[in-house]
C-alpha cells in the first residue's frame, strides 16, 4: 500500500521541521549523520572508510611542485565586484511597488495599439523588472544563508520561504508577459534588445500544462516533500521504498504525458538539458567496470596498504578562517586569477565553515550573490581534516561564480556536468601543493582527492544504472528495487547495504543527476593527466571550461577545451592507463 501523501505548503514544512527541531535535535542529527552520500544538494562526499582508521603515511611528492604559476591566460575583466562584507548586505532590497509599477505599464504598452514613441520606454521598464527580479533573487540566496545559519530562528525561516515564494511567483509572470511581446509590433525591437537567446526563452515560454499533467506535478512534489519528512522522522527503510515507488510511477507516468517513453528520456533532455543520452551512457558502462575499475581497486589497494588516504579522519577543529586562510598557501601556485577570487572572499567574509548547534546539519553548497557578481561558500564541517578537502572543493565554485556573473536572471544555469568540472579539476590541480595547504596532512589530502574522484565516478555509473533499471523493469515491486541496487553496485565494486539506496536522497529529488558527478569527474581527471604531463596546459584547460557561459553543453565545452570525448570507444581505456601510470599504481 502506498504511503498517504501528506500535502503542504513549503511554509508549512519549514515550521514543522522547525518545530521538530527545537523537540529532538539530537534525533535529527543522528539521522542526518546516517546518511553518506550528498544530501541537500551537497558537495560534500563521504568515504566508506572509518574515522579512527590510523595507519603510517607515506609522504605525497613530486618533482614539479618548483614551476612558476600560470599566468598566461586571464578571466574576462569587465565585471564589476563591491567590497562589502557578506553580512552588511542588505537582506530586503527588492522594491516590491516599484516592480510592479513596471510590471504593469509594460502590460498596458503591449495591451495598447502599437506607438513607436513608447519603444523605448517597453525597453527601459523591462531592465526595470529585470533588475527588480535580480535584487528580489539576492535577497533569497541571503535569506537562505541566515535561515541555514540558524534554523533554529522561526523569524529567519518565514522570511526566507516568503521570499522564495515571492521569487518563484514573479518570475514566472515575467515570462508570461514578456511572451507576449511577439505577438505585437514591439517583437523586433525587444530581440534586439534582449538578446537571442533570452528572446528564444520568452517566445517560447515554456510548457504549457494541462490539468491532468498539473496534478501529477503536485502528486509529485508533495511526494518529495514526504521524502524530507520521513528523513526527518527517522522513519524505516520499507517506508522510504513503498515512496520511491510510489515517485517511479509518477514520474513516469508525468514523462509519458510530455511525449516520453520513460521518465529517463525526459530527465536527460528536459531536467539537464544534456547534449547526451541515457544510451551514450551505457556504451560506456562496460569501458568502465574493465578499465576504470581496476585502476580504483589498485589505488585503492595501495593507499589502503600505506594508510596514506586515512588520515583525513584526525580530527579537526580549525575554524574557518583558519582554513580558508590556509588555502591561500595552496592557490597561490595555480594562478594569480584564483588568488584574486580568494582575497576577494576572505575580505568580504563571503563563508561560513565554523560548528554551530544551531546551523543546518551537513550541507556544504556554494551560492551565488547575484547583484553582487559573487557567491557565499557555507560548510558543516566534520571536524575532520576532510574539511580541506571540501574547502578547496567549493572554492572551486565559487571561483566560477566570480568570473562569471551575470546580471540577467533570465540566463541559464550553469550545466551540471561542467559546474563539477569547477571543484574537482581544481582539486586535482592542487594536487603537487597539499603540503601547502595544510603542513602535517598534505599527503593525506593529495591522496584521499584521487580516491574520492574515483568513487565518485563509479558511484555516478552505478546509481545512474540502478536508476535506469528501476525506472525501465515493468511491474516494479519493492523486491525487483532491492535486487536491482544490490545488482548494480556489487557491479561496480561499490558497497551496499540493503537500505543504503534509499539514503540517496537525488534518486527521490532529483532521479538522474548523479551521473554529472561521473561525467565531470572524468573531464576533471583528464585536465588532471594534462597537468601530469605539462602543468600550464592543465591549467590553460581549467581556465577555458570554467570562463564558458553557463548553459554551454558538456561536450561542446569539451571539445571547446580541446579535452577528449569520452563517450567515444577507447578513451576512457587510454585515460585510465596514463592515471595508472601517473599515480604509479598497476590496474588489476
Amino acid at each position: 500500500m502506498a504511503l498517504p501523501i501528506r500535502s503542504e505548503s513549503i511554509r508549512m514544512r519549514v515550521k514543522r521541521n522547525f518545530c521538530m527541531m527545537q523537540k529532538n535535535k539530537k534525533q535529527l542529527l543522528c539521522v542526518l549523520c546516517a546518511i553518506s552520500l550528498f544530501l541537500f544538494s551537497s558537495c560534500k562526499i563521504l568515504s566508506p572508510f572509518p574515522k579512527t582508521w590510523k595507519g603510517p603515511t607515506t609522504e605525497h611528492s613530486s618533482s614539479q611542485t618548483d614551476r612558476d604559476p600560470y599566468t598566461k591566460r586571464h578571466y574576462s575583466g569587465d565585471i564589476e565586484h563591491f567590497d562589502i562584507p557578506l553580512e552588511e548586505r542588505p537582506r530586503d532590497s527588492f522594491d516590491k511597488r516599484a516592480f510592479l509599477v513596471a510590471f504593469f505599464e509594460f502590460k498596458d504598452i503591449i495591451q495598447s495599439e502599437y506607438d513607436e514613441a513608447n519603444e523605448a520606454k517597453l525597453l527601459a521598464l523591462y531592465e526595470k523588472i529585470k533588475s527588480g527580479l535580480l535584487n528580489l533573487k539576492t535577497d533569497v540566496s541571503l535569506a537562505k544563508y541566515d535561515y541555514y545559519l540558524d534554523v533554529t530562528n522561526q523569524e529567519n525561516a518565514e522570511f526566507y520561504v516568503d521570499k522564495e515564494e515571492l521569487y518563484n511567483s514573479y518570475f514566472a509572470k515575467s515570462l508570461s508577459l514578456f511572451k507576449t511581446v511577439f505577438s505585437t509590433e514591439y517583437a523586433d525591437a525587444f530581440r534586439s534588445h534582449v538578446g537571442d537567446w533570452c528572446a528564444d526563452t520568452f517566445a517560447a515560454g515554456g510548457r504549457i500544462l494541462s490539468e491532468d499533467q498539473k496534478a501529477l506535478k503536485n502528486k509529485i512534489n508533495e511526494l518529495k516533500q514526504e521524502y524530507d519528512t520521513l528523513v526527518f522522522q527517522s522513519t524505516d527503510s520499507a517506508a522510504l521504498k513503498e515512496l520511491y515507488l510510489e515517485l517511479v510511477n509518477a514520474n513516469n507516468e508525468y514523462a509519458r504525458l510530455c511525449g516520453y517513453n520513460s521518465y529517463v528520456d525526459y530527465a536527460y533532455a528536459e531536467v539537464f538539458a544534456r547534449d547526451y543520452t541515457a544510451e551514450d551512457i551505457q556504451v560506456i558502462e562496460d569501458e568502465i567496470i574493465d578499465e576504470f575499475l581496476p585502476l580504483y581497486t589498485a589505488y585503492t589497494a595501495y593507499v589502503t596498504d600505506n594508510g596514506s588516504v586515512f588520515d583525513v579522519y584526525q580530527e579537526n577543529h580549525d575554524s574557518g578562517e583558519e582554513m580558508f586562510t590556509r588555502l591561500k598557501n595552496c592557490i597561490k601556485n595555480i594562478s594569480p586569477e584564483l588568488k584574486e577570487s580568494l582575497d576577494h572572499l576572505l575580505q568580504n567574509i563571503l563563508y561560513d565553515a565554523d560548528e554551530s548547534d544551531t546551523k543546518l546539519f551537513n550541507p556544504c553548497f556554494t551560492q551565488e550573490i547575484y547583484r553582487y557578481n559573487d557567491a557565499y561558500i557555507f560548510i558543516s564541517p566534520n571536524h575532520t581534516v576532510s574539511d580541506y578537502i571540501t574547502v578547496l572543493h567549493e572554492f572551486g565554485h565559487y571561483n566560477r561564480a566570480y568570473y562569471t556573473a551575470t546580471s540577467n536572471p533570465f540566463r541559464p544555469k550553469g550545466t551540471d556536468d561542467i559546474e563539477e568540472i569547477m571543484s574537482q579539476g581544481l582539486q586535482l590541480l592542487c594536487y603537487d601543493y597539499y603540503r601547502d595547504y595544510h603542513e602535517k596532512y598534505g599527503s593525506a589530502l593529495a591522496a584521499q582527492t584521487i580516491f574520492q574522484k574515483m568513487t565518485a565516478i563509479l558511484d555516478g555509473f552505478a546509481v545512474n544504472e540502478a536508476e535506469y533499471r528501476s525506472y525501465t523493469t515493468p511491474d516494479l515491486t519493492i523486491e525487483k528495487l532491492d535486487a536491482i541496487w544490490a545488482e548494480t553496485f556489487e557491479k561496480y565494486g561499490r558497497p551496499f547495504e540493503d537500505t543504503s539506496w534509499t539514503q540517496i536522497s537525488q534518486g527521490f529529488q532529483k532521479p538522474f543527476y548523479y551521473i554529472s558527478y561521473a561525467t565531470s569527474g572524468l573531464a576533471s581527471f583528464e585536465i588532471f593527466a594534462e597537468s601530469r604531463k605539462d602543468f600550464n596546459i592543465g591549467i590553460e584547460k581549467y581556465m577555458t571550461i570554467t570562463s564558458l557561459p553557463k548553459g554551454t553543453k558538456f561536450i561542446e565545452a569539451l571539445n571547446i577545451a580541446e579535452l577528449q570525448n569520452f563517450f567515444e570507444k577507447g578513451v576512457i581505456s587510454e585515460l585510465s592507463d596514463i592515471l595508472a601510470d601517473a599515480l604509479g599504481v598497476q590496474k588489476k
